[in-house]
């Protein structure tokens, strides 16, 4: 029998704690931590360590339903639900063909971010988490901004699949936003969405990215 990767577990991040720049209220809140190893050792530790605080969590037995390796494939390959598609996933990178995904080859904890609440609870009550009445609905599903400038250094890319996906940045009242298209968007608004193009968007924050980023979810021509 060939290996393959499969969900063993999960857990509803609730908080996500840096060591090295731990605040006095979330001690008080998660008072367990000062016995966790990444905070003991914080001091010999290189500082990039986190702890990730949830008070969901739990455990499977093995169904076919929790396998990830896509049929036919390596272990490491992985056929997800399509809700998974431009979500990001640490130490993966981000999701373009949900269908035939690249994992790490070895891998422990996973964090997925970019996605969307509603759909993400419902793939979850699939699986058989129990979930906390109207879990989606206390947090803000797609946290829209509403933002207008104009549009400049428009550029594009091929994804995996070959489909078109665009990056620009958008002047804001002398704000630089850093803006991704993907490619459902991009393929409507293309042929109208130009460098120096006056645009009313509402994006969301791309939580994956070291630097500010920002995501197109609509968008309206001046």
């Amino acid at each position: 029998m060939h290996e393959i990767q499969a969900i063993w577990g999960y857990m509803i991040v609730d908080d996500v704690i840096h060591v090295n720049n731990i605040e006095e209220s979330q001690l008080e809140k998660y008072p367990d931590i000062k016995t966790h190893l990444h905070y003991v050792n914080r001091d010999s530790e290189d500082g990039k360590n986190i702890i990730i605080c949830g008070k969901q969590f739990g455990t499977f037995d093995y169904d076919d339903k929790y396998r990830l390796t896509k049929l036919g494939y390596k272990k490491s390959f992985w056929e997800l639900p399509d809700i998974f598609r431009y979500t990001d996933i640490s130490y993966c990178g981000r999701v373009e063909n949900p269908a035939r995904f690249k994992s790490v080859d070895i891998g422990q904890e996973f964090v997925v971010s970019n996605f969307n609440y509603k759909e993400m609870v419902d793939w979850l009550i699939d699986l058989g988490v129990e979930i906390e009445p109207n879990l989606w609905k206390n947090r803000d599903v797609v946290k829209k901004i509403p933002i207008s400038g104009i549009i400049s250094n428009l550029r594009t890319e091929d994804t995996e699949r070959g489909d078109k996906m665009a990056f620009a940045e958008l002047n804001a009242d002398g704000k630089i936003y850093p803006l991704t298209f993907f490619p459902q968007l991009w393929s409507e608004y293309s042929k109208t969405i130009k460098n120096g193009a006056d645009v009313s968007l509402e994006v969301t924050e791309d939580t994956a990215r070291d630097k500010p980023s920002y995501i197109v979810r609509s968008l309206e021509i001046g």
